[in-house]
């Protein structure tokens, strides 16, 4: 299917859809909208994307990473009918039904739907898959390795502040603590909230250090050396 986006008429009527779902309505997604003259238009670039089944987030920003040029997203960043086109094509991995046509847990609109507020654009669970995917590649798949129907408390922690996602050397050290061996997940205790050294803590010595130091611009080696002794555990798995 080549690629397309949503108009103002579209994008309102995902919205309207949603808050049925929301309601518990039994609602469903038609693959011809996409191609509705009256909801969508062109984009100034040609792609093409399968309704396919991801096991994870990763996978899913990976697909879009090889099927979006750096050249021919630039203007689309922050377009919210692109983004909104491409949640509607696979919303039923996003939010799969129940036997009795329901959804399953239904997030906040902003999951699914992009906000004009910056704040809560890293919500977006498909921008912000192909947003890490592409920035960061492989080093950014123990935070996207729940499927691209669960949000996961990693990604949750680092989604309360955009900020990071920016930062190359705070993501990287993460990624060296907290990647599993298997190199596809986080690793036993990550998310835990007792164990020392866990994904808060981390964000809460981030914050501590950001009064001292440029974290937009620190280098990872330099941030490993001055993790302080909680994070040894975590270090030497």
């Amino acid at each position: 299917m080549r690629i397309r986006k949503f108009n103002s008429q579209g994008n309102e009527r995902f919205e309207e859809l949603f808050w049925k779902m929301k309601d518990g309505e039994a609602v469903s997604l038609p693959e011809s909208a996409l191609n509705d003259p009256d909801f969508t238009e062109e984009v100034n670039f040609e792609a093409e994307i399968e309704n396919r089944t991801f096991e994870s987030r990763y996978d899913m920003g990976k697909y879009l990473t090889s099927i979006l040029s750096p050249e021919s997203i630039m203007q689309y960043h922050g377009d919210t009918g692109l983004w909104n086109w491409i949640s509607w094509l696979w919303f039923d991995q996003l939010c799969p039904i129940k036997s009795d046509g329901s959804r399953k847990k239904i997030f906040e609109m902003h999951n699914y739907l992009l906000s004009p507020s910056w704040n809560h654009r890293p919500r977006h669970a498909v921008r912000s898959s192909w947003m890490l995917a592409s920035r960061y590649g492989d080093k950014i798949r123990f935070m996207l390795s729940k499927s691209p129907s669960t949000r996961g408390h990693i990604i949750e922690v680092f989604l309360g502040t955009q900020f990071y996602f920016n930062c190359q050397g705070v993501v990287k050290t993460a990624s060296r603590l907290y990647t599993h061996s298997t190199g596809k997940t986080f690793k036993r205790g990550s998310t835990s909230r007792v164990r020392p050294g866990n994904i808060e803590r981390y964000l809460k010595y981030l914050n501590q250090l950001e009064l001292t130091y440029d974290l937009f611009s620190i280098k990872q080696e330099v941030l490993w050396q001055m993790l302080p002794q909680e994070f040894e555990g975590f270090k030497n798995d």
